[in-house]
Order: structure tokens, then C-alpha cells, then sequence
């Protein structure tokens, strides 16, 4: 697509797969993170890239058929934290997620790595080291000072005793499972998860709308997704993953590099596989 009188416009890519009409005029307004490049993409292709892409074809569709190929026994969904067939299948859709994600922002907006703010080799060796004094700081906020609260406020409203639920059955998982559990939780899922929920969905919104609002509806989703357990225990998971989700945008808005919130994603996930496969 070519607008008379205009210059080409880089970000936008191609138009070879007729995705837009001949006579679409296509404008980003807004501001990116340190003084880089809003993004191209609007909230609603966020949102649809991430309700279709992540939600329904990676962890429902390819989910489900890895889960049939290992004869996943499905009555027993929901009992307890993710064995080792769970972790293959949310991997699994995580990997397919990236990759058609990744392939569908390179046809649309050729400099969309750009806009996410990767950084310098020295810009990511500080990302790194900033994350490994924020991501414990995150886990004893939570722990020690949330978690406690929204524990009380929720057993107060219900009457009824309230515990983070386990997210992943170590008991259940051999040697190779816990390996499966280090690539899954600790690599592959900050990567995923800071790519669809901070990279697309809060840098959609803080680039239009401020940082706030950003913050506020990507923390909320990455809370909710979280789900797990009775009502009452996911609740409380909720409460505290949208304000890790928080902090995470907060981390990204500071150091204006998508890299900072992976790498603190990654220590908060070492630090809780730690404790869950040592203190099972």
C-alpha cells in the first residue's frame, strides 16, 4: 500500500496479504518507553492475538492434543497443580504462541522488535542484574505483606480457610518431569508471558493511554489467567499475580526494555519452583 504523498511507512510492512484496503490511511499516535517507537498494533489486535493465538489455539487446541497424545487421563483437570502432561501441553501451546505471534508482527510492523525496546548487549547485562534484586523484592512483597491481607479480607467475606493453591504437582513428577517444570516455568513461560501480556497488551495501551491504564488491564488479564483451584484460593492467586503483573509493567516503563521484565519473570519463577520442589 502506497499513499500518494506520502513516504512509505516501514512500521507498517507490507500489504501483500490484502490486509488492509487499498485506501487506508494507517497512523500511530502515542509515545514508546526512553524515547523509542510506539508501537504499531491497537489494543483490540493485541487483545485478538491474544484471545485467539494464545487462549484458543495455543493452550486449548494445541494443548488438547498434546494432553491426547500422552493419554492424559482429563477427568483428573483441575485436581491439584499441573503434572507433567500439563506442563508439556501449556508448553507446548507457549512455544506455538511466540512463534506465530512473532510471524504475524514481522508482517505487519518489520521493526516491531524495535519498538519493544531490546537494548544493547551492556543495556541487557544490567536488565539481568536488575532483575535479581527485584524479583525476590516482588516475592516477599507478595508473601510477606499481600498475601496475608487478601488472605484475611477473602476468609472474612467468606468464612472459609483461604491458601495459594500449588501450581504444579512436584510430587507427581519424576526426574525428567522436574526437568520438563525447569523449561516450562523458569524459560519458556516468562518468555511467552512478558511477550503477549507486557510486550502487546500493556505496551498497546501505555502507548496511547499512559502508563496507568496499561498497567491496570494487562496486570488483570495476567492475573486471570492464573485461575486455579477453588474459587476462594484462586481469588487470592489472582490478587497476587495481577500485582506481580503490575510490577512487571512497572519494571518495563523504567528500564524501557521488554528484556527487564523476562529476566525478573525468570528469577520470580526460579525462586517459586525452588521452594515448591524443595519443600514438597
Amino acid at each position: 500500500m502506497v499513499i500518494e504523498g506520502l513516504p512509505p511507512r516501514p512500521d507498517l510492512g507490507d500489504d501483500s496479504l490484502g490486509w488492509r484496503s487499498a485506501d487506508a490511511v494507517v497512523t500511530v499516535h502515542g509515545t514508546g518507553i526512553k524515547g523509542g517507537p510506539p508501537v504499531g498494533w491497537s489494543f483490540w489486535e493485541a487483545f485478538g492475538l491474544f484471545a485467539i493465538v494464545y487462549l484458543v489455539i495455543g493452550q486449548m487446541v494445541l494443548g488438547a492434543v498434546t494432553l491426547a497424545l500422552m493419554n492424559y487421563d482429563f477427568s483428573q483437570a483441575g485436581d491439584g497443580g499441573a503434572s507433567a502432561p500439563l506442563l508439556a501441553a501449556t508448553l507446548v501451546g507457549n512455544v506455538a504462541t511466540v512463534a506465530l505471534v512473532s510471524w504475524w508482527l514481522s508482517r505487519r510492523y518489520p521493526n516491531w522488535l524495535t519498538s519493544l525496546g531490546i537494548g544493547s548487549p551492556a543495556v541487557r547485562s544490567r536488565d539481568v542484574l536488575i532483575a535479581i534484586v527485584m524479583a525476590p523484592a516482588i516475592y516477599l512483597v507478595l508473601g510477606l505483606v499481600v498475601a496475608p491481607i487478601l488472605s484475611a479480607l477473602i476468609e472474612a467475606l467468606s468464612n472459609l480457610p483461604t491458601t495459594t493453591p500449588e501450581q504444579i504437582d512436584a510430587q507427581s513428577l519424576s526426574t525428567a518431569g522436574k526437568i520438563l517444570a525447569v523449561i516450562a516455568t523458569v524459560i519458556v513461560a516468562p518468555i511467552t508471558e512478558e511477550f503477549m501480556f507486557r510486550g502487546l497488551l500493556f505496551r498497546s495501551l501505555r502507548d496511547r493511554h499512559g502508563f496507568w491504564l496499561g498497567a491496570a488491564v494487562s496486570a488483570v488479564m495476567f492475573g486471570f489467567v492464573h485461575w486455579s483451584g477453588p474459587w476462594q484460593d484462586a481469588v487470592l492467586l489472582v490478587g497476587l499475580m495481577t500485582g506481580t503483573g503490575f510490577a512487571l509493567a512497572a519494571i518495563y516503563q523504567w528500564r524501557g526494555s521488554i528484556v527487564a521484565p523476562i529476566a525478573t519473570h525468570i528469577v520470580f519463577n526460579i525462586i517459586g519452583l525452588t521452594l515448591i520442589l524443595t519443600t514438597s
